[in-house]
């Protein structure tokens, strides 16, 4: 990504970066429709700041498979400016900080980058932690109203495999 493109994203982020400082990429995405990157800034009085980016190009899906990519890329967009707030006070995800989504295919999703190391193991006080963090994220969207009000902002019908029903 362009330096110039970077600060602008960064900055639509949080208004006081003055200067993106590095780049790198994370991860690209399914069946290549975009990218993860990790964007180091630097904020007016100095202090660092790490944003991810994450941009997705979803435009003309044609296989079924390309289709359900697409959708759960605009709820993952809907969930971070609408819930990723609230549910990262709670540490259950990280926050976004801004999301955009054109309708035409074009994803932008800025967040923070997770708190803690990812781990392939857990056990003890980090498996506990792991499933309260899980059921407070599930508690969030129980029950009808609070099902149709999430369904109303974006998140969809049924999650998990919803395409093998």
């Amino acid at each position: 990504m362009k330096t110039a493109e970077a600060l602008a994203l960064a900055q639509s982020a949080d208004s006081t970066i003055s200067s993106v400082t590095s780049q790198s990429q994370v991860a690209t995405l399914w069946a290549g429709m975009g990218s993860i990157v990790r964007l180091q800034c630097k904020v007016a009085s100095g202090e660092k700041k790490t944003i991810i980016a994450k941009h997705i190009k979803c435009s003309n899906p044609r296989s079924f498979g390309d289709k359900r990519k697409e959708a759960s890329y605009h709820v993952e967009a809907a969930f971070y400016a609408k819930y990723s707030s609230e549910l990262s006070q709670k540490h259950v995800c990280c926050e976004g900080l801004h999301s955009e989504d054109d309708g035409q295919g074009s994803i932008t999703i800025l967040m923070t980058p997770l708190p803690n190391n990812t781990i392939s193991y857990m056990d003890g006080d980090t498996a506990k932690a792991a499933v309260r963090s899980v059921a407070v994220l599930h508690a969030r969207f129980w029950g009808n109203t609070k099902a149709d009000a999430a369904v109303e902002a974006g998140m969809a019908e049924q999650g998990t495999y919803w395409y093998l029903d």
